[in-house]
This record gives C-alpha cells, structure tokens and sequence, in this order.
C-alpha cells in the first residue's frame, strides 16, 4: 500500500487529505513571508524546511 492511498483513504483527516495539500501546495506559491521566516528559523534552530526552499519537492516526493 502506498502512503497517499492511507492519507486518502483514512477517515481521520488529522494530517489532512494528500491530494488536497498537494493541490493547495501547487496552488499557493511560497512567499516572501515564509521565505524569511525559514531562514530565521534557521539562524536560530539550525534547520530549514526544505518544502519552503523547494516547492516542487512535495509533488517528487508523494
């Protein structure tokens, strides 16, 4: 079983429905907000969040 079939299939949308993030992730462009506030999480923790580097990541991944 592959993991967007679970994600579409459960009826606990806790994490939320994959088809739709993905539809909302290609919907809405990552903007400057976000992109700012990556790096400053990053000054502080030491990591980044690479679906806010990388948009397209998220269609290649699921």
């Amino acid at each position: 079983m592959q993991l967007n079939d679970l994600l579409d299939t459960n009826d606990d949308y806790s994490i939320g429905k994959l088809s739709t993030l993905l539809e909302w992730n290609n919907a809405v462009p990552v903007d400057e907000f976000e992109i700012q506030r990556n790096n400053r999480i990053y000054e502080y923790q030491g990591n980044r969040n690479p679906f806010i580097d990388y948009p397209e990541l998220a269609n290649k991944v699921f």
